[in-house]
């Protein structure tokens, strides 16, 4: 975020950076520790992410992400 703001780059008031290690834990635990609203729908950005995940990790978080209302979206390389 120091980056970002360095840049000028306003940070909206509803963005949320929650570090998760996938291999440790769910998508979903550690949304849910980060208080995320899981009526709400969610952008998710796993960029630079889902290539290092294991492939039970990975499954795990895409079936999270799907389970969220819609208009939920995620971006992944």
């Amino acid at each position: 975020m120091d980056r970002l703001g360095a840049a000028g780059i306003a940070m909206p008031g509803n963005v949320v950076f929650v570090p998760v290690d996938f291999e440790s834990i769910t998508l979903a635990a550690g949304l849910s520790a980060a208080r995320l609203d899981m009526s709400s729908p969610t952008f998710f950005s796993l960029l630079g992410v889902s290539q290092y995940l294991s492939e039970e990790a990975l499954d795990v978080s895409l079936k999270f992400v799907l389970s969220m209302p819609h208009p939920s979206e995620i971006v992944f390389s």
